[in-house]
């Protein structure tokens, strides 16, 4: 049997957007969804470990992508975790 694949929602705050799409898709079969989002005050902030726990992310504008992804510049290009909105390559990191 074919594990889940781990998806993982950002949005700002992980108020409204990104849980909002987590609900959605929590009962859809063959993945596993979280949401996180940017700001420091986020219900749940993205932290190296939920990127590392994704196989996809999706941010909710281009502006996020850009800014999850630079928070995670020291992230290595071969992992197996990528972002949509769209697509770019990640995997365990650091926010150092």
């Amino acid at each position: 049997m074919a594990q889940n694949a781990n998806i993982l929602f950002v949005c700002t705050a992980n108020r409204l957007r990104s849980p909002t799409a987590e609900a959605v898709f929590k009962d859809v079969g063959g993945i596993t969804v979280r949401s996180a989002g940017l700001d420091g005050a986020a219900t749940t902030p993205l932290v190296p470990e939920l990127v590392a726990w994704a196989d996809r992310i999706f941010v909710m504008e281009q502006a996020q992508r850009r800014s999850s992804s630079g928070a995670f510049a020291k992230c290595s290009a071969t992992g197996h975790s990528s972002y949509s909105a769209f697509p770019m390559t990640t995997n365990s990191c650091s926010l150092n």
